[in-house]
C-alpha cells in the first residue's frame, strides 16, 4: 500500500529529472510536430543553471555541528562539547558526508524528497565505522499515512532497489 501510494510521486520525480537533465522538457508530441515541420527541438535549458546556483548557496553556507554546553558554569562540560564537536567534524571528513548530503539537498531541490542514511558499519573495521550515504529518493517509499512536512510522523521508511538476483544473494552469505 505504501508503495502504491508514492508511485505517482515516482512518476512525477522521474520526469522532473529528466526535465532539469534537458531532453525530458519536450513532449514527445511536441518533438513529432517540430519534426514533422522539419525544425528541430532545441532546448535552453534555464532550470539547471538556476538548480546549481541553489546548490550553489547550499555549499557555501554550510551549517556545521556545533555542540553547547547546557550548563556553560558546569566544570569540564564546554571543553566535552567542544570535543563532540570535533569528533563530528572528524566522522564527516572520514565519508565525505558534507558531498553526499549537498547530493541529497540537490535531489530535493529537484524532486521534493533527499535522502541519506547513517549506519555503522562493523565489516569493515570491527571498532565500527561510521558512514553516511546518500540515498536515491527514487528508491525510497515512506509510510502512506504520513502527513507531517519531512515525513516526522512516518512509521516506516524504506530503502527498496533492483538489482540482479546474484548481486543480492551476494549480499547475505
Amino acid at each position: 500500500a505504501d508503495i502504491e501510494h508514492s508511485n505517482d510521486w515516482r512518476a512525477n520525480a522521474k520526469a522532473e529529472y529528466s526535465f532539469v537533465a534537458g531532453p525530458g522538457q519536450w513532449s514527445a508530441e511536441d518533438v513529432q510536430a517540430l519534426k514533422d515541420q522539419q525544425r528541430p527541438p532545441i532546448t535552453f535549458n534555464k532550470t539547471l543553471k538556476f538548480v546549481r546556483a541553489v546548490c550553489g548557496i547550499e555549499v557555501n553556507n554550510r551549517q556545521q555541528t556545533s555542540y553547547i554546553a547546557s550548563d556553560p558554569t558546569e566544570p569540564g562540560e564546554v571543553k566535552a562539547n567542544e570535543m563532540a564537536s570535533q569528533g563530528a567534524e572528524w566522522m564527516d571528513a572520514q565519508c565525505q558526508a558534507l558531498r553526499k548530503k549537498s547530493r541529497a539537498f540537490r535531489d530535493m531541490i529537484i524532486c521534493g524528497m533527499g535522502w541519506g542514511e547513517s549506519t555503522i558499519d562493523f565489516d569493515e573495521d570491527p571498532k565500527g565505522k561510521y558512514l553516511l550515504d546518500r540515498r536515491s529518493p527514487l528508491e525510497m517509499g515512506w509510510d502512506r499515512n504520513a502527513l507531517e512536512q519531512n515525513l516526522t510522523d512516518a512509521k516506516r521508511l524504506w530503502h527498496a532497489r533492483k538489482m540482479l538476483l546474484s548481486e543480492a544473494r551476494a549480499l547475505i552469505p
